[in-house]
């Protein structure tokens, strides 16, 4: 055997995934005196490769197949867009189950009669009490408890606005299936176990997971914990957002209302919000807080842009 033979033979060994052009290069560069130009050095790799054809093939004592990248574990994480049809979509973030606020839910709820398309609850319909890291009460609810408490609040809704309703995953609503993966990992995969198993079976509803963009119209909507790093330190929640996203979007999580307008060089104009919670505004974990109870409502304009009410509750009014 040859040396460049035997070069050709260990480089293919060593790196099993390079592509024939790339290793042509490198056994180029590194052996000048053994091969002419990148081209010969390609040719004697597709040749231990078994691709110059049937009859080389046969000739060759040993063929080194290229080993391909491996299939991938990456999910596919597009984002979730509200039907063209739904013009006015009510925004509820950070509902809280069992610790929502009642009159706050009644509020906006006659604020927004006859008057929407559709509901986004964007984050945290549960709680989930006793999934969290905190100390707990044992007399609280429990987690089961508090879905069948949901579900039932999505029934009233249902029923009251007679609109599809679209149920997006917060922070809160993820401790239930991390709270199975953590102390009963075997029971994961089984019927029924999950969360989104869970609401189904009581109500008709479209479920959105993963941390997945909402998008309705122009705006993109999230609930505010996909951000490694939430923008909860910033004086104005909403430009913290500004600083995360550069783009015009609106997020919960936070409990508070504000918005953010910037134009760019381009004369585009940037506009972020943070809207308010519907859960009780002084829990025993967060009792002296800067909260405040709202709720938003995106309407798409006939020339296809949207316009967004950022809604606040105060004193049994909306503002």
């Amino acid at each position: 055997m040859s040396e460049q033979s035997k070069v050709v033979k260990s480089y293919l060994k060593k790196f099993p995934r390079g592509t024939t052009l790339g290793l042509a290069r490198k056994l180029f560069k590194d052996y000048p005196l053994l091969f002419t130009s990148v081209e010969s050095a390609r040719s004697v790799v597709k040749y231990y490769r078994g691709q110059h054809g049937d009859r080389s093939r046969k000739k060759v004592s040993e063929i080194i197949e290229r080993i391909p990248i491996p299939e991938s574990d990456a999910e596919d994480w597009t984002p979730y867009i509200i039907p063209k049809n739904i013009k006015r979509l009510l925004i509820l973030n950070d509902i809280h189950v069992p610790f929502h606020d009642v009159k706050a839910l009644e509020i906006c709820f006659k604020y927004s009669e006859n008057n929407i398309d559709g509901i986004l609850i964007n984050g945290d319909l549960f709680d989930f009490y006793k999934g969290s890291r905190f100390e707990q009460n044992p007399y609280k609810r429990s987690m089961a408890q508090e879905i069948d408490m949901g579900c039932q609040l999505i029934k009233h809704m249902k029923q009251r606005f007679n609109v599809p309703i679209y149920v997006k995953y917060g922070n809160h609503c993820e401790r239930w299936d991390k709270y199975i993966m953590l102390k009963a990992p075997e029971l994961f995969n089984l019927d029924g176990i999950r969360l989104e198993d869970r609401i189904r079976s009581q109500v008709d509803v479209e479920i959105i997971y993963d941390k997945r963009i909402v998008k309705h119209g122009h705006l993109d909507i999230l609930h505010g914990h996909e951000f490694f790093g939430a923008p909860s330190q910033a004086v104005n929640p909403a430009r913290g957002l500004f600083m995360k996203t550069l783009d015009s979007c609106l997020i919960g999580h936070l409990h508070k209302s504000s918005s953010h307008t910037e134009t760019t060089l381009g004369n585009k104009m940037i506009t972020t919000h943070s809207v308010g919670c519907l859960c009780n505004l002084h829990p025993e974990y967060a009792r002296i807080n800067k909260w405040n109870h709202g709720f938003a409502i995106n309407e798409i304009t006939q020339n296809g842009e949207y316009v967004l009410h950022n809604k606040r509750i105060a004193n049994g009014k909306v503002y």
